[in-house]
């Protein structure tokens, strides 16, 4: 069976989520290729001269390399972390684990939706990398709610105003999801499906007095969103990634400044980090 990965919105919803490989602020390009291999072994001591006369037992062949594709919005992009982005540290932390070469390559671009996810898996090089992927990352969806964050910043949005926009976002993944499950390939995949910590955050913002309602708000709009990236990553028998608890802890009101860039919305590389193991941790083993 197949299985995609959707980061369903890769931890935490960001308007525009994304790290940065090359600099401050400019993500790797769509389409970065990134590999980690795991540690070379001690070298075996020099055996006796009467050993070496033996007949040596041929090395053991190393294991297949496994292949991730990444795909989504400014957070798979890297934007602003300052670093090779998520597709790059999950490489090298699945590596470890699996004790395999992992070759990565991320197709994130900066304020990807849904739907324009699922018209760029239709084209190349893309769709060849996917064929070939034994895992799949997904993060998107936190762009498709733009509109409802103007509402709100303009005058009120409440959840009448947004809840049709989530529902529509989520169809949409479904449809991204039931794409990447009948892409023909040479592997089965695996495919994650990442949520979002926070939706169009605001830093500083207090629980109590007139700031509170706007807080209300994002954490309402970011459970809207995570529940419906849920429904579909389970619902098409993905592999759905929290990553709410790794960045605001279990409570989900922790204050996740130190793993965000200055912009306070897309992770910097210890939020990278972060996200990396999180979604090492969501599938024990590799298909």
């Amino acid at each position: 069976m197949r299985k995609v990965v959707t980061f369903g919105m890769l931890l935490v919803a960001l308007a525009q989520a994304g790290c940065a490989v090359s600099g401050p602020g400019s993500p790797p390009p769509a389409g970065a290729s990134f590999s980690a291999s795991p540690s070379a072994p001690d070298p075996v001591p020099s055996a006796s001269t009467s050993a070496q006369s033996a007949p040596s037992t041929p090395p053991p062949s190393p294991p297949t390399p496994l292949t991730v594709v990444g795909i989504g919005d400014s957070v798979m992009a890297g934007t602003h972390c300052g670093c090779a982005g998520p597709m790059a540290a999950y490489a090298d932390l699945l590596s470890k684990a699996t004790g395999r070469r992992v070759d990565a390559r991320s197709f994130g671009v900066n304020g990807a939706t849904t739907t324009s996810v699922l018209a760029q898996v239709t084209t190349e090089p893309l769709r060849t990398a996917l064929q070939h992927a034994d895992i799949v990352v997904v993060i998107v969806g936190a762009n498709d709610l733009n509109p409802d964050a103007a509402e709100e910043s303009s005058g009120s949005c409440d959840a009448s105003c947004y809840q049709p926009d989530v529902s529509a976002m989520g169809t949409h993944l479904g449809q991204l999801l039931d794409q990447l499950a009948t892409i023909d390939g040479t592997s089965p995949h695996m495919i994650l499906v990442a949520n979002y910590w926070d939706l169009f955050p605001e830093a500083g913002l207090a629980r109590t007095g007139p700031e509170s309602a706007q807080l209300e708000w994002q954490e309402a709009i970011t459970a809207a969103a995570n529940s419906a990236i849920r429904t579909q990553a389970l619902g098409h028998h993905d592999i759905y990634v929290d990553t709410v608890v790794p960045f605001r802890g279990p409570g989900g009101d922790d204050d996740p400044s130190s793993l965000l860039a200055s912009d306070g919305d897309h992770p910097n590389a210890a939020g990278v980090q972060v996200l990396a193991k999180a979604l090492v941790a969501a599938h024990p083993g590799a298909p």
